[in-house]
């Protein structure tokens, strides 16, 4: 059992506009720096529905987006039928979800061109896969991954500032000189200069 508030229940959430909004009822709405701002790609990540009543706000104004449960959304022109599962299109309207777009929410019902149609808010994730599933370390942008062998490690290169994958050798630790190594040697500790060497 839970004990106080600390489970909201509510469908609505309310946050400051990050700028002005102006018709953004029924639009989709996003998250950014914190704040709630209109969608303006097709197909971003978007966290609910700018609810009625809210049709012209400055920034700083309190925005309420419904982020659950069914609601309505403003379609655009391209048909949509029930059952289908939506984007958003670079004006916050519900759009068919294609590859790579984020699926906010499921069509209960069909419309016309900018109807407001009912839909249940889902959040389904990126369709088809999407743009970051699954994330691999090579499509980070500080990192540099190429023909990658068994055994490399990820080190950090400074000429390009970014880490790059390398086969590590001994004379990598920064406490080990390796010169002209040949059969059968050993490593020694030099105290004078506190470094393992070959010998």
């Amino acid at each position: 059992m839970y004990n106080g508030t600390a489970i909201n229940d509510s469908a609505t959430i309310v946050a400051a506009a990050s700028a002005a909004i102006s018709g953004g009822e029924f639009l989709a709405a996003k998250f950014t720096s914190g704040k709630i701002a209109k969608c303006g790609v097709s197909g971003e990540s978007a966290m609910g529905i700018i609810i009625p009543g809210q049709d012209s706000l400055a920034e700083g104004d309190d925005v309420t987006i419904q982020i659950k449960d069914i609601g309505y959304w403003r379609k655009c022109a391209a048909v949509i039928s029930a059952g289908a599962e939506l984007m958003t299109d670079a004006n916050g309207c519900a759009i068919v979800a294609t590859s790579g777009g984020f699926i906010l929410a499921i069509a209960l019902e069909a419309g016309v061109s900018g109807q407001i149609i009912k839909v249940q808010i889902a959040k389904l994730g990126y369709k088809s896969g999407g743009s970051v599933t699954p994330l691999t370390l090579a499509a980070l942008t500080d990192v540099a991954i190429t023909s990658v062998a068994d055994g490399d490690a990820i080190v950090y290169d400074s000429a390009s500032q970014k880490y790059v994958n390398k086969a590590l050798a001994l004379d990598d630790l920064s406490d080990v000189t390796i010169a002209s190594p040949t059969d059968a040697e050993k490593l020694t500790y030099a105290s004078a200069d506190s470094t393992w060497k070959n010998a």
